[in-house]
């Protein structure tokens, strides 16, 4: 996957160095796309989940042996 992102401008998880599974934790604490989640993504969605649901899936992605 990082090296598909590799190819684009400015994509952090796309650099060796960077600890995705720290990333992902950051962007939750710091709940960085709260807003852009209920003004947008959210009425995207098929089904209605809120922003705090969706951050437990990331959590559960984060905290999983993936990266």
């Amino acid at each position: 996957m990082r090296t598909v992102r590799q190819a684009m401008n400015h994509c952090p998880s796309a650099d060796a160095a960077i600890n995705i599974p720290d990333l992902l934790h950051e962007i939750i604490a710091k709940e960085a796309y709260r807003h852009d989640y209920e003004k947008l993504t959210r009425d995207l969605l098929g089904e209605k989940m809120t922003y705090d649901e969706a951050i437990m899936a990331l959590e559960k992605i984060a905290d999983g042996k993936l990266f």
